[in-house]
């Protein structure tokens, strides 16, 4: 049986119309704006072709949740090839992304250039201007080997902070004071080696002197 024409170009209609919706199922666009305040978060994009879509839900891995810059490039798909269920599957900047990782490596990073890189060799590299550990319950550190370097380190406890090392070494000047920053007690069990003096309240205590006393009872305080 042979098909007519009128029947073959209404079945090549038919198929066109198909293979446009086909087409449009994927789609570039660009940011404009972000509504991050809703459960499932909604952005705002340009398509290529310039058109602007409204509402689009963008999924994201569970655990993981950012809000990228407008300008930032994203991949979007209609729900049965229709415009009006959009769902954003992807979202990257290449004004921003960090480049030039090693093959496994894994990176989370921000537009201002923090990063958390976790690098092949068991090594992780943490890069902000300021960092705060927040602990309702504890916070304990392990390790072989511990750096911090920094021009300002604080540690807070509301109850008690302690060291427990074989040696403690201290490169630089020591102070102790009081909580409400007056005058606080150093309490060492053990024994004190100096190799350098010793002064308390102004005394030294290897170049002071005392009163001889001729009666053999106890001299006058320290001169000094």
């Amino acid at each position: 049986m042979t098909m007519n024409a009128e029947a073959r170009r209404y079945i090549d209609r038919l198929f066109e119309r198909q293979a446009r919706r086909l087409r449009n199922i994927v789609a570039r666009g660009v940011v404009v704006m972000v509504d991050d305040a809703r459960k499932m978060q909604e952005q705002q994009v340009r398509l290529l072709d310039g058109e602007l879509i409204d509402g689009a839900e963008r999924p994201q891995p569970y655990g993981f949740s950012s809000n990228p810059q407008p300008g930032a490039e994203c991949f979007a798909a209609f729900v049965g090839a229709g415009r009006e269920h959009p769902v954003i599957l992807a979202v990257d900047d290449r004004r921003f992304r960090v480049r030039s990782l090693q093959p496994g490596e894994v990176c989370i990073y921000t537009d201002e250039g923090d990063s958390i890189t976790l690098k092949r060799g068991k090594r992780i590299e943490v890069k902000t201007g300021h960092a705060v550990v927040e602990a309702e319950d504890s916070c304990a550190v392990v390790s072989k080997n511990c750096s911090v370097r920094c021009d300002t380190c604080e540690v807070s406890a509301k109850v008690s902070a302690s060291i427990a090392a074989p040696v403690i070494k201290l490169a630089g000047a020591l102070s102790v004071s009081g909580a409400g920053g007056g005058a606080g007690t150093a309490i060492l069990e053990g024994d004190l080696v100096v190799s350098g003096d010793v002064s308390a309240s102004g005394v030294s205590l290897v170049r002071h002197t005392h009163n001889y006393s001729s009666e053999g009872g106890v001299t006058n305080p320290p001169n000094g």
